[in-house]
């Protein structure tokens, strides 16, 4: 898959104090040092670099984010609902019941990230990549993917409902305990061990 990656020209550094922009920020890197709590609305940042931050004094509603990248940081229990995301990159961050509800992706990836309990509840995905990424009991709810790929992923437990996965390809993913329904199974591309994993879904008994 060909993701196009973050266009990134820092031109300066700073303590991540969003109290004193205006609501478009651009090519600055924010970095891990201590930071006052804010919450911003409609705000978007544009070729900017958050470096080893913990966002639990952070609020964000209706946000835009584009050539951005997150790098060792901490989203935890973040509501990034109704954000857009475009060339936007996740590199080794922890992302733990992060709710992406309603959310749109577009040259994004997930780097070796901790992403557990993520909610993709009507999520769209355009050119998305989940690459070494935990994704154990993920929610992807009437997501509406146009083309993203998994890689080397841990899924297990995650949850599929009414998403298009034709020609997604799970092969060299984790996929115990995951719960697809009918219309998710639909094309996807797995394994022959996987394959005898899932047949229990379609009420099959394989016999010895």
């Amino acid at each position: 898959m060909n993701i196009k990656a973050p266009i990134l020209r820092i031109t300066d550094e700073e303590i991540l104090d969003l109290n004193a922009y205006d609501t478009f920020i651009e090519n600055i890197k924010f970095t891990n040092e201590a930071y006052p709590p804010f919450h911003v609305k409609n705000y978007t940042f544009n070729g900017v670099i958050f470096d080893r931050i913990i966002f639990n004094l952070a609020k964000f509603s209706n946000c835009t984010f584009i050539d951005c990248l997150f790098d060792s940081c901490d989203l935890s229990n973040l509501k990034l609902d109704h954000t857009l995301f475009q060339r936007v990159q996740f590199n080794e961050c922890k992302l733990l019941a992060t709710s992406f509800s309603e959310a749109s992706f577009k040259d994004v990836s997930f780097l070796n990230s901790k992403t557990k309990y993520l909610n993709f509840t009507k999520t769209k995905f355009n050119l998305v990549l989940f690459k070494q990424t935990n994704l154990q009991e993920a929610y992807f709810i009437e997501p509406n993917i146009q083309k993203l790929e998994f890689d080397h992923c841990d899924l297990n437990k995650a949850e599929f409902s009414q998403a298009n996965l034709k020609g997604v390809d799970l092969s060299d993913s984790i996929i115990d305990g995951v719960n697809f329904d009918y219309q998710s199974l639909r094309g996807l591309i797995i394994d022959a061990n996987q394959a005898s994993m899932l047949v229990g879904l379609l009420g099959v008994k394989v016999k010895d």
